[in-house]
């Protein structure tokens, strides 16, 4: 496949170098091909080829917005700073579509916006940045209130995507981290508990879909692979559950999340050392090294990580507990 569409690749290019002269047809063909070949590279995590696609393609027309969708996403993807503002002037772009991957993309792309400006004020607090404003503290304040405007602009599209694709992993899980990022916790926490009922009720039809009689090879491995992406991603969104409840104090609903990541993951060493920290919090000592036990056997970190450090100190802490039991 990769060979396949190295040689698409060139030919493409061959031909769009020639393109002077083409006619109306011919070029519809060239511009359906860079964009076939810029997806199938996006597909394989091919972010610079696809995005090479992209601009060949913009140059024989430059308002194709499929194009424009694609280099977008190849560019956030991408990830630098320079390509995520370049990726938010092209979602910016693109709303008047009214497409759902550009609406969550923009939100995406202003949700990162504002993870820069905050990592910038943190840099400067602790001295990592230094800058040459009259005033370093109005330039701290100035970075931390566009972080919260950017977050509070990504939130508003996320609930506009959320419009139009209401059982969307990507939109649930980007509420939750910009509610988080706002810090309002238990808003947060409300759509996780979405994101863990929407996910659970896809994955239970995939796992449903496993069982059907005579399914072919192909659907069986994409059925697995589909599977696999919902589980770990419900894992994930249980753990985060779990650390929303312990901000809230709801130490007996945080164990239920943990108990259900262990659950669907029981091989995921975190998993058993966050559940240790809670059981120990609810008066558990016993059970909580039971898991600092399992967490620093199933663990491939080194003795002297911190997180091993802080499991010893923590089974410490449970052990004295027990004695005084």
């Amino acid at each position: 496949m990769y060979r396949k569409l190295l040689i698409v690749a060139l030919s493409l290019g061959s031909f769009a170098c020639a393109s002077e002269g083409i006619t109306a047809e011919q070029k519809t063909k060239l511009i359906e091909g860079f964009t076939e070949t810029a997806q199938q590279y996006f597909g394989m995590g091919e972010y610079d080829r696809a995005n090479a696609q992209c601009i060949r393609g913009l140059q024989l027309d430059p308002d194709n917005t499929r194009l424009k969708l694609v280099q977008a996403w190849s560019l956030q993807k991408r990830g630098t700073t320079e390509d995520i503002a370049s990726a938010e002037r092209l979602f910016r772009e693109l709303q008047s579509t009214g497409d759902f991957r550009a609406i969550l993309g923009l939100a995406e792309a202003t949700e990162r916006r504002g993870l820069a400006f905050s990592e910038g004020s943190e840099k400067l607090k602790s001295g990592q940045r230094v800058t040459e404003a009259a005033d370093p503290q109005k330039r701290i304040d100035d970075y931390e209130k566009e972080a919260v405007k950017a977050w509070t602009e990504s939130r508003e599209l996320y609930l506009k995507a959320l419009e139009q694709q209401r059982l969307s992993f990507d939109v649930l899980n980007g509420l939750v981290r910009v509610e988080m990022l706002l810090e309002n916790t238990a808003q947060a926490l409300e759509w996780d508990d979405k994101l863990i009922a929407t996910t659970t009720e896809t994955l239970d039809f995939w796992n449903l879909q496993l069982k059907r009689s005579g399914i072919s090879t192909t659907e069986e491995k994409q059925y697995r692979g589909d599977a696999r992406a919902l589980t770990k991603g419900l894992t994930m969104a249980h753990m985060t559950a779990a650390d929303l409840c312990v901000s809230l104090n709801r130490h007996e609903k945080a164990l239920e999340h943990l108990d259900a990541a262990i659950a669907l993951d029981p091989d995921r060493p975190e998993s058993y050392s966050r559940r240790a920290q809670v059981q120990k919090d609810l008066g558990h000592p016993k059970l909580a090294l039971a898991d600092i036990e399992k967490f620093i056997g199933i663990s491939s970190l080194d003795p002297n990580h911190p997180d091993i450090q802080r499991a010893w100190r923590l089974r410490k802490e449970c052990e004295a507990m027990a004695r005084g039991m």
